[in-house]
């Protein structure tokens, strides 16, 4: 009886520790994810900054760019988010979602470029779009200031109030 009975509780311990280091190891996943992440945002932030030029001088410049690495967030923040403070959850969210902007505002950009002009939706489209660009811009040094933050284990605390490029 007594086997029984250690048994079971060695089974049961073994299955806390398994889940325990199952949501680590997701967790280290998502933070090497952000990591990947953070050094393609200078490479966006120049993109977006060449199309903004580009525009001034009434040009268009390709927004064809690679996208961020999102497939680690999206398959474990579901598992992952109920052992995350809120500030964590928060930051993950504000970073995942403005990258998902960033990337679908140049993927979009030439193609909505024509369309608006096109239409004469806008009388300044250039001057419209170049400010776009600018807005994304500093969006992604924002990101890049998040992500610097939460990876340093000081996740600022997020409230559509005070996301700001300049803190």
């Amino acid at each position: 009886m007594l086997g029984v009975v250690l048994g079971f509780g060695l089974n049961a311990l073994w299955q806390i520790l398994r889940d325990a280091l199952g949501r680590r190891r997701r967790r280290q996943s998502i933070e090497a994810e952000l990591r990947t992440n953070l050094g393609l945002l200078p490479q966006k932030i120049e993109h977006l900054q060449n199309a903004r030029r580009a525009l001034n001088k009434r040009k268009l410049l390709a927004g064809d760019n690679v996208h961020f690495a999102t497939y680690l967030y999206d398959t474990h923040i579901g598992e992952v988010a109920q052992h995350l403070s809120s500030a964590q959850r928060e930051v993950l969210h504000v970073v995942y979602q403005s990258m998902r902007v960033v990337d679908r505002v140049l993927d979009d950009l030439v193609s909505s470029f024509v369309q608006t002009r096109s239409s004469g939706q806008l009388s300044k489209p250039f001057e419209a779009y170049a400010g776009m660009c600018a807005e994304m811009a500093d969006r992604c040094e924002l990101v890049s200031a998040m992500v610097k933050e939460y990876l340093a284990g000081e996740p600022r605390q997020v409230t559509w109030n005070n996301i700001s490029v300049r803190q």
